[in-house]
């Protein structure tokens, strides 16, 4: 049995320019989702990454167990990798990292700098799901039975083209496909605003609120409100999906985590 959380380190091609990032991974994701790119990415720009991989997933402890995971547990993971890397991080999290990153600030939780990329809002998934309801019923059907009954439910037709709106390869959709897993289902039902998960937005500066126009999970709504509460300028990217570590139009993003990094992040 894992007894840890697995940390992936792709170290700074370079003398280290700031604080390290740590990629905080979304719903049946891990560590690897920020493997093939995004941490070479900015490894070439000359900061550390670490990809975490929460608890019940991928290579981290209490595999199996991943549907009793709740926000709290997983924040104790982020405040444990935190630990391990030491020194100031910038933590970057998606979709459902973003939830956690927030529990984890909540908490009391520090940071250099919070990027929420693609990310659930401060006051949780039901307005965004409403909104997916009228829009897209096909998604939220499947959602909901995703939320309920895990991956076996799960339309992955539906999954992909939503998921990968500027399309995906089959080679690379069999090998995400193999890689997830199940629905952190007690987590997910927390971020929905059944309970407090956001800081006051004082207790947090120097963030970036980024996501994709074409992001059929997280609204740009939605977007636009966190950036609102946090009080910062939201970042849209134009044609770019949920997955922007595994979209096309991804380095779109990245460039501009990167531009904020250099203009805010602090030295080391």
């Amino acid at each position: 049995m894992r007894d840890g959380i697995e940390l992936l380190h792709h170290p700074a091609d370079s003398s280290p320019r700031g604080a390290a990032l740590l990629f905080v991974h979304g719903i049946c994701g891990g560590a690897w989702l920020w493997q093939r790119r995004t941490l070479p990415f900015f490894a070439r720009h000359g900061f550390d990454g670490y990809a975490l991989s929460l608890s019940g997933h991928a290579g981290s402890r209490d595999r199996g167990r991943v549907g009793r995971m709740s926000l709290d547990h997983f924040a104790d993971d982020v405040a444990e990798a935190a630990a391990r890397i030491g020194g100031p991080v910038v933590v970057v999290g998606h979709s459902l990292g973003g939830a956690v990153v927030q529990n984890y600030l909540r908490r009391g939780g520090r940071a250099d700098g919070v990027v929420l990329l693609c990310s659930v809002p401060p006051y949780g998934l039901a307005r965004g799901a409403a909104e997916m309801f009228w829009t897209n019923p096909a998604l939220w059907w499947t959602m909901a039975l995703l939320s309920v009954y895990g991956l076996e439910e799960g339309d992955f037709g539906v999954l992909r083209d939503n998921l990968f709106p500027n399309g995906v390869g089959d080679a690379d959709y069999d090998d995400f496909v193999t890689r997830v897993d199940d629905v952190a289902v007690r987590a997910s039902f927390e971020a929905s605003g059944f309970r407090p998960l956001a800081p006051l937005p004082w207790m947090t500066d120097n963030m970036l609120v980024i996501g994709g126009d074409r992001d059929r999970f997280l609204p740009t709504t939605d977007l636009l409100l966190t950036a609102a509460y946090y009080g910062v300028r939201p970042h849209v990217v134009e044609r770019l999906g949920h997955l922007p570590m595994l979209d096309p139009r991804g380095e779109l993003a990245e460039k501009v985590i990167l531009d904020w990094l250099s203009e805010r992040a602090s030295p080391v």
